[in-house]
């Protein structure tokens, strides 16, 4: 019989600042299933494109899906249930999230949403907005991401 799933947690955190004042706010720290692969295959060619689903987790509001080389985070993005990449997709700057005769990891992490809304959009300098923060008393991220999956491919 296989693992049951853990369930969702929700952390507090409250800190006493020197001044008097106080921070505080929760983190649901998303239920952890039974760790699992991607289903890919193990290479790809130079023009292919690679389909990744993965089931839902309980507290999560979102999958961070991101592609790593040797170490080095290349390639980031908030998904669903579900994400295509092809060889050619770009990062936000331009460059290759697949370099061609290189072994990538993938890793899919269910993420809570003060850290959905936390890393989902920067700052605008003409408007002013910048992240969500769900703190009380400050500004910043008290959030939780939980590797739910994981996968290596080859590009060729």
């Amino acid at each position: 019989m296989a693992p049951l799933p853990a369930p969702p947690v929700v952390q507090p955190l409250h800190v006493a600042l020197p001044d008097g004042g106080d921070v505080s706010g929760t983190t649901t720290i998303p239920g952890v299933p039974p760790a699992a692969s991607l289903d890919m295959p193990s290479s790809l060619s130079s023009n292919d494109s690679l389909t990744l689903t993965w089931p839902r987790v309980a507290g999560a509001i979102a999958y961070d899906v991101s592609v790593s080389l040797k170490g080095s985070l290349v390639f980031e993005a908030f998904a669903d249930t579900s994400i295509v990449l092809s060889t050619r997709t770009k990062t936000s700057n331009g460059r290759l999230a697949f370099y061609p005769g290189f072994t990538h990891q993938i890793v899919v992490s269910a993420v809570d949403v003060n850290y959905y809304d936390y890393y989902r959009r920067s700052s605008d300098l003409f408007t002013g907005s910048g992240p969500i923060s769900h703190l009380d008393g400050a500004v910043g991220v008290f959030g939780s991401i939980v590797p739910i999956a994981s996968g290596m491919v080859t590009v060729h």
